[in-house]
């Protein structure tokens, strides 16, 4: 199952430390839409294609998506436009 970290913390330790953890990819934000939906293509097809992935984790792990990729990116590009500083710290 391919594995992006999509997150606020953009400084080269947990950058390093996710690739360590078998991370495809890290995207920090803010993030241009298009680009994340571009590196989520290209995550799968490196990785073999979605369906194959999809079922493993399903049977393997048990895990099933709630909502599809059009649904997930809709929602982050919500968040992100209704807080374009990111987290209050």
């Amino acid at each position: 199952v391919p594995i992006i970290f999509l997150t606020a913390c953009d400084d080269e330790l947990h950058t390093v430390l996710a690739f360590e953890n078998e991370a495809d990819d890290y995207i920090s934000k803010p993030f241009r839409i298009r680009e994340l939906l571009a590196r989520m293509k290209a995550v799968m097809r490196r990785s073999g294609g979605s369906s194959s992935n999809a079922d493993k984790a399903g049977k393997e792990l048990g895990w099933h998506a709630q909502y599809g990729i059009k649904e997930m990116c809709a929602d982050s590009w919500k968040w992100q436009s209704q807080n374009p500083n990111g987290y209050d710290e």
